[in-house]
């Protein structure tokens, strides 16, 4: 069987899974096949994309729906955000938690989020996400795609893309304890780096890095804070503790990465974040 033919294979199995019942012929997932492919989309590409698109809409998608998916069109990119967003957030502990996001925009979007009694930060999107009613859910994803299409045409910015969870927050609030703590266990001869899963964000894809703190900082190391912000996916890939089956932890692609310039902005706002406590740490 061809890739070709795999594709309609594909198309042709998911005319069911929408609710709003329609006649979708054999001509048209030919074609559509066709033009995915002509758009140089492979098949797992196609996958992640009706993925949501069930999650989205009722009705069998456009070709031009599918590729701006996967493509990225702004509306495109803010939903496939937000929905990355919310499928991280379901994870066991998410908001315990610090998080590096990738897609600046998205970052914005976060940051800019207000949550219950004006809390701010990922814990408090966490919260939100477990805790309100579908409305004011619906409401929030407005919002944040709305602040995502504003990154996108540039008139915001992130202050960072370097969230705190709840475990690293308290550690800036306790810093001086840690501090004494640390050293005391310097003399006993047991100070070993501290073992801690930290969360990644994509536009279309989320991920877990088995990480480690710095025992005397209870931060993590810089080099490793360094190879988070260069997002370089074979650097990265010796934190990933095990793969989820049928899933990739997409890191930007090279030409996608930071230029130099934003390289330093971002590792001002890390700095400025790890040093304060006071920024998208949901306090």
């Amino acid at each position: 069987m061809t890739d070709l033919e795999r594709l309609e294979e594909f198309l042709a199995e998911q005319i069911d899974r929408f609710a709003v019942g329609e006649k979708v012929t054999e001509g048209r997932i030919a074609g559509m096949a066709q033009d995915l492919a002509d758009e140089g989309y492979d098949l797992e590409s196609v996958k992640r994309a009706f993925k949501i698109l069930r999650r989205t809409t009722d009705y069998f998608p456009t070709p031009k729906a599918v590729i701006e998916l996967i493509g990225g069109s702004p509306e495109g990119n803010a939903e496939t955000a937000w929905l990355t967003i919310v499928d991280a957030a379901a994870g066991g502990g998410a908001e315990y938690l610090s998080v590096y996001v990738y897609d600046r925009a998205m970052a914005y979007g976060i940051e800019a989020f207000i949550g219950i009694e004006g809390a701010r930060g990922w814990p408090a999107l966490c919260d939100f996400l477990e805790l309100q009613t579908t409305p004011m859910i619906a409401n929030a994803a407005k919002s944040f795609k709305s602040a995502y299409r504003k990154a996108v045409i540039g008139t915001a910015e992130p202050k960072s893309q370097y969230f705190l969870g709840l475990a690293e927050a308290s550690n800036v609030t306790s810093s001086e304890q840690n501090a004494a703590w640390a050293v005391q266990t310097q003399k006993d001869g047991n100070l070993k780096p501290i073992p801690t899963s930290f969360l990644v964000l994509n536009t279309k894809s989320h991920g877990r890095l088995a990480l480690h703190w710095d025992p005397l900082t209870m931060r993590l190391p810089e080099t490793v804070l360094g190879e988070l912000v260069a997002g370089d996916a074979e650097t990265l890939r010796k934190y990933i503790p095990a793969p989820v089956p049928g899933e990739t932890l997409a890191f930007p692609a090279p030409e996608d990465r930071a230029p130099p310039e934003d390289m330093a902005r971002m590792w001002s706002g890390i700095r400025g974040l790890i040093g304060s406590g006071e920024v998208n740490d949901g306090q």
